[in-house]
């Protein structure tokens, strides 16, 4: 138990970098989701371009934190004598002292309640996204006419549009 207490002593600091490194990507990413809500409502096109742009930039810090965390996650089950899937912080917490313990308990905790708020944030963004869709395909209908099929092309590509219905009358 000792051997494994000392093994576990020195990945303790690189676990708990790395589930801060989470917390703050959990952090930033709900940040990016209000920017994504705030931009359609506002139909900011430049701000949502400017948004696409950097989440695609933060996608190759997210795999290198993935990457990292992975590594660790491997450590940690060979100094706990498991297999990797079995490894996770409630098992890690029962081998700590109490001092630690309540460390790496404190950030599960944070880490907890900020991923079940980057859930509820992520259905809200889901359900706006889902309005406005559904808008939009209401405003074509109106604007091009609905002939009873759910889009505005047929199966074979050929535009079903009535194309000799007047958008607006022209005349004064």
């Amino acid at each position: 138990m000792n051997a494994v207490n000392q093994g576990l002593d020195t990945l303790l600091p690189e676990l708990l970098d790395v589930l801060d490194a989470e917390l703050r990507r959990v952090e930033t990413t709900l940040t990016r989701l209000d920017e994504l809500r705030a931009a359609v409502i506002k139909r900011d096109e430049p701000a949502l371009a400017a948004l696409l742009n950097t989440i695609q930039t933060e996608q190759e810090q997210a795999a290198r934190l993935d990457d990292r965390r992975d590594a660790v996650r491997r450590c940690l089950a060979e100094a706990m004598g498991c297999e990797v899937g079995a490894a996770n912080l409630s098992r890690l917490c029962s081998l700590l002292p109490a001092e630690q313990r309540q460390i790496v308990q404190t950030r599960q905790r944070r880490l907890k309640t900020a991923l079940a708020e980057l859930r509820r944030q992520h259905y809200l963004t889901n359900l706006l996204l889902r309005d406005c869709a559904r808008i939009n395909r209401s405003l074509l209908r109106v604007l091009v006419g609905d002939e009873g099929q759910p889009g505005t092309y047929s199966p074979r590509g050929a535009n079903a549009w009535k194309s000799r219905v007047q958008l607006m009358s022209i005349r004064a």
